[in-house]
């Protein structure tokens, strides 16, 4: 929704699997970025005025130009198959052009960092959508000992009973396996299928 000095982003969530948070979620920001460059662009293609048309500034970029248009950027989720204590319509607090710019020329340092021959990389639940995680040697390297210390922490002969073991514990020998579940999905992916 893109008023004179707002924009309102809008992200229907139709899965079920995985509650999404509002607060501090890049990818919320990705789509208010796109959205502000998107109409950016509408109206520098539609030779509309744009506010700062009068500056005299000549070292503006088009993200200052883009981000100057919005007093106020707002993200919603709406996610009415996942259950919330919030409620199935989230909204963040509201953002100025000021913090999307922020936010897009930290995302460009990152994405550049990601060329370099030894950039770092970092496995976690993400991985699950990365096209790369078949042959990803991070994922991989974090995989092995995942699987080495959970096969090592339970006794065969007598695994802990679960029922009565604290719910942190509970999460802490979970929280490694997602990552490991998500590197034997990218092996049986790449397997023929029969």
């Amino acid at each position: 929704i893109v008023g004179d000095r707002f924009i309102h982003v809008i992200d229907l969530k139709y899965g079920v699997g995985e509650v999404v948070e509002v607060a501090d979620n890049s990818q919320l920001l990705y789509y208010a970025l796109g959205a502000i460059l998107a109409e950016y662009s509408r109206k520098v293609f539609s030779n509309e005025p744009m506010p700062g048309d009068d500056d005299t500034e000549f070292d503006r970029t088009p993200l200052d130009d883009a981000t100057a248009m919005f007093d106020s950027i707002q993200v919603t989720v709406v996610q009415p198959r996942a259950p919330h204590t919030d409620g199935p319509v989230r909204s963040s607090l509201v953002f100025t052009g000021a913090d999307i710019k922020d936010f897009a020329l930290k995302l460009m340092i990152r994405a550049d960092n990601t060329q370099a021959p030894d950039a770092v990389l970092y496995a976690g639940p993400w991985c699950r959508f990365c096209p790369a995680r078949g042959h990803c040697p991070e994922l991989a390297a974090h995989a092995k000992p995942v699987a080495q210390t959970d096969f090592e922490s339970v006794p065969m002969e007598a695994p802990p009973d679960v029922e009565h073991m604290p719910l942190e514990r509970v999460a802490a020998v979970l929280q490694p396996v997602d990552v490991l579940n998500i590197f034997i999905a990218a092996c049986e992916q790449r397997l023929p299928r029969r």
